[in-house]
């Protein structure tokens, strides 16, 4: 979901955990979901953010269906 948000130049606000850091880089806002006060300062600090294409570029390069499923082929491919 987020990945299509960033398209339409949505800024992103997204949890630390998992690999989201590995897909958005230091391209997105990251929380600690747990902690209600870090989601608001990064809130605060995300509306504050000037909208760039940086990241719907980036998405664009790196997250095409195409280039996601010949990962997900080569992956199932190595599994087998």
């Amino acid at each position: 979901m987020a990945l299509k948000a960033d398209i339409t130049e949505v800024k992103i606000l997204i949890t630390k955990y998992g690999g989201t850091k590995e897909c958005f880089e230091n391209m997105a806002e990251y929380v600690d979901s747990y902690l209600i006060f870090s989601i608001y300062q990064r809130i605060e600090k995300l509306l504050r953010r000037k909208s760039n294409h940086s990241l719907r570029d980036h998405i664009k390069k790196h997250f095409t269906e195409d280039k996601i499923t010949k990962e997900i082929v080569k992956v199932y491919k190595q599994v087998l």
